[in-house]
């Protein structure tokens, strides 16, 4: 029994002998290039990968996790681990405001003094020819627009309420070539009010054309109105 034993150990030492004498082995170390798959034994990451902190790897296909994001710095910040980002204090200057397509600018006027009885209204800078509310609007004077936009978001406020029992509508008109048109922006002071507003309606301005305002009814007999002062927006 032992004898076969031993003869049966032997074949099998032949056996391997003899299919090792046929097989060439490769080294891993010097004669692999690439990438050797995760299915046969490797990694499946070449050696010159990069791996964050965390000890992942990650492929194309993979989001990264905020806990992976380093801080950000310069004009726009934010934390590491963070996706919020924020503006710096005094990131915005007037070169980057001049170069946006959307700047907001303030259009103003106004008119000092009691309104004169049965006379429409109009504003000092935004078509009178004098300070007080006793002046009508004039062709051609006015905010002279240096650009395209958009006009929209007008406010009146009057500084003494009219009279009670009267209504007063304020409307922007612009001018064009010499011809002035009243536009859809406009707001009406209630009765014995002194505020209106309107933020529904626009009109578009081109450059050289010149933005006005006036009452676009007459103050009534006996008026209390004064001191009116109104804005609105140009956006462009």
């Amino acid at each position: 029994m032992q004898k076969r034993i031993a003869i049966a150990l032997l074949l099998t030492v032949l056996a391997v002998l003899s299919l090792s004498a046929g097989v060439t082995l490769i080294n891993l170390t010097s004669q692999v290039t690439g990438v050797l798959p995760a299915a046969n034994g490797g990694t499946g990451v070449n050696s010159s990968a990069t791996f964050p902190s965390s000890g992942t790897v990650m492929i194309t296909t993979t989001s990264v996790a905020a806990s992976q994001m380093p801080a950000l710095t310069g004009d726009v910040t934010t934390s590491a681990g963070a996706v919020s980002t924020a503006i710096g204090s005094g990131k915005v200057t007037n070169t980057m405001l001049a170069s946006t397509s959307y700047v907001k600018s303030l259009i103003s006027g106004f008119c000092t003094g009691a309104a004169s009885t049965s006379l429409a209204v109009s504003l000092a800078h935004l078509g009178a020819t004098a300070t007080t509310c006793t002046t009508t609007s004039t062709t051609n004077m006015g905010w002279v627009m240096t650009g395209s936009g958009t006009i929209k978001n007008l406010y009146v406020q009057e500084g003494t309420s009219q009279k009670s029992g009267t209504t007063l509508a304020w409307t922007v008109q612009k001018c064009t070539s010499g011809s002035c048109s009243a536009q859809a922006v406009t707001c009406t002071v209630a009765n014995a009010g002194t505020a209106c507003n309107d933020t529904s309606h626009s009109f578009t301005v081109a450059a050289g054309d010149i933005v006005q305002i006036k009452s676009g009814s007459t103050a009534s007999s006996s008026e209390t109105l004064a001191n009116v002062s109104a804005s609105m927006e140009l956006w462009n």
